[in-house]
């Protein structure tokens, strides 16, 4: 994935976080709305699920606290939210 397909998916996965806020969402249902979007097409769902996974690591990097995760961090399924930082970037980018 090049670069600027890597910030149309980030971009994507907030704008599908704010599009639910305040609900959060799993890994499945984020897959969902980026093949939607036309992301993934060619891939298997290992490497999706592994690839989604390091962007949202990104996303809920300390130092730029796009996204958050909800609730317990120990659940079996992971979920997660947008944060301030992911609502004032997409605000500044136009969203």
């Amino acid at each position: 994935m090049s670069p600027e397909e890597t910030e149309r998916l980030r971009i994507n996965l907030l704008i599908q976080f704010k599009n639910v806020d305040p609900m959060p969402l799993g890994i499945r249902d984020l897959i969902f709305g980026a093949k939607n979007a036309g992301f993934f097409a060619h891939q298997a769902p290992a490497e999706t699920t592994a690839q989604l996974s390091a962007e949202l690591d990104h996303l809920a990097d300390p130092d730029l606290k796009f996204i958050a995760v909800a609730g317990d961090e120990l659940r079996t399924v992971r979920k997660w939210k947008i944060a301030k930082g992911g609502r004032d970037y997409l605000e500044r980018q136009g969203f």
